[in-house]
């Protein structure tokens, strides 16, 4: 790969516009990326009943887990990558772009062997109804087996968000999305293969969108000079990368295991209520892509101002994000509060499923509001490798609010899914004071920041 002078820079000139050019890219890929499970449960409801539609539902759930488990891992190349950039050291840049190659080939296949036969054991566990329950463990058998495309392109994805582009992942998840609802349409409703028909399309997809990235990467001008050789274990930027990212794909986890298990106390309440969530979930998924590209585009922009040794900028960047993500959040509480009937019916039919998760998403939509705050919080702490407390914070947030709170409200007399949902914005307020408190406990050794930045990463 060449070397190109003309780095992709976030640590000069103005900051609002780029930010937000850098972050509508990532935004629209993970609007590609969610589309996938989507497409999923559309065609399966639309061609198959609610057992298969609860089926693909939770097993959607699982297979979103494990993505942002693996991007959350690899925000510490993002971050690494970032910092290197602003303090304009373009051989470790390499370096730790060629050790996250090595590492993370490694992890995909580990990963996919396990799940492959875990599979069985985590369906039952999750209480997915019997009518579901061999559809789920076809559905996510197969879409386990191609785990290790999921972590290719996830990665890929995370080295050219640090570099500072947000286009080439981008075209990476177009690839892949076409792909994947050509494959469900001609599976599903022609060759009728039902459940396993989505799952071999997105496996399909997941595969030939690697593939074709990686064929686009050999030809595509980097910031720093790239050799075959930077491929290998370093186990120094190995360390560093996971220093970062540990916290955050440890964060995720807890996040998503918090997820399913408010998944299963919905499952508990019944068939219609299960599909009801399961459909709720994928409107709601769609609304958080938003706050969550903010997230990704502010940990690379706050990484890029740190290791540049300009503070000030990054304190700059959070404040311009929070703003924006709120005037963004009025607009999509409206739609969600007052119409998530209609955003429910774009997935099923059904007017028993559609009215359920309508009630869900009327005690979801404040969280459209304040939810772009945290995840502003969260990148602008990945940003400054304070991930640690992100860990912590994503902990308080579902172990110690939300999944207690769903439990009561779960099981409150004549409850529905408009009690369980409460847990969410319960839980969500609670996590963005304890954001604030931290902010200023620390911002002054943030804002201080030292002349020569540390190589290491801070906790």
């Amino acid at each position: 790969m060449s070397n190109n002078n003309e780095t992709n820079s976030f640590t000069s000139g103005p900051i609002l516009s780029p930010f937000l050019k850098f972050t509508f890219p990532i935004l629209i890929s993970m609007f590609l990326q969610a589309l996938y499970s989507a497409v999923d449960l559309i065609v399966i409801s639309r061609y198959c009943g609610p057992a298969e539609s609860a089926a693909v539902s939770s097993g959607g759930n699982v297979m979103y887990l494990l993505q942002v488990v693996v991007t959350g891992l690899a925000m510490g190349v993002t971050v690494a990558i970032g910092r290197y950039i602003g303090e304009k050291d373009g051989e470790s840049a390499a370096k730790s772009m060629g050790a996250s190659i090595s590492i993370f080939a490694v992890f995909g296949v580990i990963l996919t062997i396990i799940m492959v036969f875990v599979t069985p054991v985590l369906v039952s566990a999750m209480n997915v109804p019997a009518e579901a329950h061999d559809f789920a463990v076809q559905y996510l058998s197969i879409c386990c087996g191609g785990l290790v495309f999921i972590v290719g392109y996830n990665l890929l994805s995370c080295i050219f968000r640090g570099i500072g582009n947000s286009i080439l992942p981008l075209v990476f998840v177009i690839i892949a999305c076409v792909i994947n609802v050509v494959g469900d349409i001609v599976l599903v409703s022609v060759f009728d293969m039902g459940v396993k028909g989505v799952a071999i399309a997105t496996v399909a997809a997941q595969a030939i969108s690697l593939i074709l990235s990686i064929i686009i990467i050999r030809f595509t001008k980097l910031p720093f000079v790239f050799k075959l050789k930077h491929i290998r274990f370093d186990k120094e930027k190995i360390k560093e990368m996971f220093s970062i990212g540990t916290p955050v794909a440890m964060k995720d986890l807890v996040t998503q295991i918090s997820f399913l298990a408010v998944n299963t106390f919905a499952n508990g309440m019944g068939l219609i209520m299960a599909a009801g969530y399961g459909i709720a979930w994928r409107v709601v998924s769609f609304v958080l892509l938003i706050p969550i590209s903010y997230m990704q585009s502010m940990s690379a922009f706050i990484a890029q101002n740190m290791g540049a040794k300009k503070p000030e900028r990054a304190k700059r960047t959070l404040f311009y994000g929070m703003g924006t993500s709120v005037v963004t959040g009025l607009i999509v509480f409206y739609f969600v509060c007052f119409h998530g009937d209609v955003l429910a019916s774009i997935f099923t039919s059904d007017q028993t499923v559609i009215a359920a998760a309508a009630q869900y998403l009327k005690g979801f939509s404040v969280d459209c509001i304040q939810v772009g705050i945290l995840f502003c919080f969260m990148g602008f702490y990945n940003g400054c490798s304070r991930t640690k407390f992100v860990f912590f914070q994503a902990f308080w947030d579902s172990w110690v609010m939300r999944v207690p709170a769903a439990y009561i409200f779960s099981h409150m007399a004549g409850a529905t899914l408009f009690h369980l949902s409460l847990a969410t914005p319960t839980a969500t307020t609670s996590t963005i004071i304890v954001c604030i408190i931290y902010y200023n406990i620390i911002k002054k050794n943030i804002f201080n920041y030292p002349k020569t930045a540390p190589k290491k990463a801070a906790g």
